[in-house]
């Protein structure tokens, strides 16, 4: 079912909190390149929720697009091919910060040998076999992660999704 409203709200509303913890981290952990293979029990919890919530807002997207051709047990090679068809642009969105850092989340969806993202492989990898891959539970792919949120949310939300957000922190072009 496409997001209504109510379940955009909802949506919006996670989203912007997980944005505000990783926020809270930097206060411990600079957000430096230094600092991007750091990993911790709040990276861990930040990179699960985070990538549950893209695989919420991947099916919505794909059903708003092209509902006859999502399987029910889709996966993320599903919702790539969907996604890529309906809206050409995806990859190629960049999510830039104030801290002079930018990632391409989806880049490696545009390629001509389509692939998925190292920091979703990353996520599996952690949800999986927690003990032998803890350690990529880091900040770069947590912030990776959440870039693609962000860009899965400006096609999602109507309204400002950054809400109260400074909005030189984070912005989707």
């Amino acid at each position: 079912m496409a997001l209504d409203d109510r379940w955009r709200q909802v949506h919006s509303g996670f989203c912007r909190a997980l944005l505000d913890d990783f926020r809270a981290t930097i206060r411990y952990v600079a957000f430096i390149p230094d600092n991007h293979r750091t990993y911790s029990i709040e990276y861990l919890r930040l990179l699960l929720d985070t990538c549950s919530e893209i695989e919420s807002l991947a099916k919505s997207l794909c059903e708003e697009h092209s509902r006859s051709q999502l399987r029910p047990n889709s996966n993320i090679n599903d919702w790539r091919r969907i996604i890529v068809k309906h809206v050409p642009a995806f990859p190629s969105h960049d999510v830039r910060f104030q801290f002079q850092f930018s990632l391409q989340p989806w880049a490696d969806w545009g390629k001509t040998r389509a692939s998925n993202p190292a920091w979703w492989s990353a996520y599996n990898s952690v949800k999986h076999e927690r003990s032998r891959h803890f350690h990529q539970a880091n900040q770069l792919n947590v912030i990776s992660a959440l870039c693609g949120m962000s860009v899965f949310a400006r096609y999602l939300f109507s309204w400002n999704f950054f809400g109260t957000l400074d909005e030189s922190w984070l912005r989707v072009s």
